[in-house]
């Protein structure tokens, strides 16, 4: 196995050194030591393939992809927005932080920021020919997919710039794919894209297999084992780590605090009361079917 201090040094010449990832550095050889060997020896192998953003490196990055942007033939402050693009349940992410960092740092107008796309004016829109999308992390591509599908009608004629500091490569042929079958103008700018970790330079199912199998003994669930998706992204940023990293650089397994843990979505206990009233009230409705259907 690669010397653990020559893997911290990879690690610093890519690295931004602040808070966290000073703790990650001294933690390491203590975390790597609680693994089983052989789990070690490939999480070691996978380290120097490991992106970490600071703030400072990821305002660089939204500086450089607004850049990219204004060198795109069409690209006008009077026909531009910008927007957040928000999970399934409408709840708020890391978009929105982001959007906020991204007019600062280049120093848009707060008009042309569109917090909810659904809320702005049909007539407004009639205006508009670019919609820009600005995220930190395209790791499947499901969430842009899922939301430029539904909605769609709005999307159609415009030109949509998807803006992102890191993509995986599973995400861009997601994206290249809704292009062409929703026939949709769309542009991916990123900083980084990486591929999947167990397609880099050694051999996948062998590895993948060997990976999946040490990390489940390790007391890791088995069911996204290899992060959201089966996405296998090697990547944390300053405040969080997405769920398509692989989670035993997240996961905290017991006697072992995780290097680059997840921020805690616990849900209230009202979240959780609404959530059980729903099941119960389904629950009731297949048994009153179930019921009406022997009477019949």
């Amino acid at each position: 196995m690669e010397k653990v201090l020559d893997i911290f040094e990879k690690c610093k010449r890519r690295w931004e050194i602040e808070q966290d990832t000073e703790n990650a550095f001294q933690r390491y050889p203590e975390w790597l030591g609680k693994m089983p060997e052989e789990l070690a020896k490939i999480v070691n192998s996978l380290m120097p393939g490991f992106d970490y953003y600071t703030h400072q490196n990821v305002n660089e990055e939204l500086v450089a992809l607004h850049e990219k942007l204004q060198k795109m033939q069409g690209v006008e402050f009077e026909n531009t927005i910008y927007c957040v693009l928000p999970n399934k349940e409408g709840r708020l992410n890391s978009g929105y932080e982001y959007i906020i960092e991204y007019r600062m740092l280049n120093r848009l107008s707060c008009h042309v920021v569109i917090p909810n796309l659904k809320e702005m004016p049909k007539e407004d829109l009639d205006y508009i020919e670019n919609i820009v999308f600005v995220d930190d992390f395209g790791g499947s591509g499901k969430t842009f997919k899922d939301y430029i599908m539904a909605n769609k009608d709005i999307m159609r004629d415009k030109h949509i710039y998807y803006l992102v500091v890191h993509v995986m490569e599973k995400a861009l042929k997601k994206i290249e794919e809704l292009r062409i079958e929703a026939k949709l103008n769309i542009s991916v700018l990123y900083g980084t894209c990486t591929p999947a970790a167990f397609e880099r330079n050694f051999q996948p199912a062998e590895r993948r297999k060997d990976f999946k199998r040490l990390s489940v003994e390790y007391g890791l669930p088995e069911k996204n084992v290899l992060g959201y998706k089966n996405t296998e992204a090697l990547v944390a940023f300053y405040n969080n780590t997405p769920n398509n990293t692989l989670p035993i650089f997240w996961k905290d397994v017991e006697g072992n605090k995780a290097l680059f843990p997840r921020n805690d979505d616990e849900k209230p206990s009202w979240k959780m009361m609404k959530r059980d009233k729903e099941l119960r009230s389904e629950s009731n409705y297949l048994r009153k079917s179930r019921n009406d259907r022997r009477i019949c």
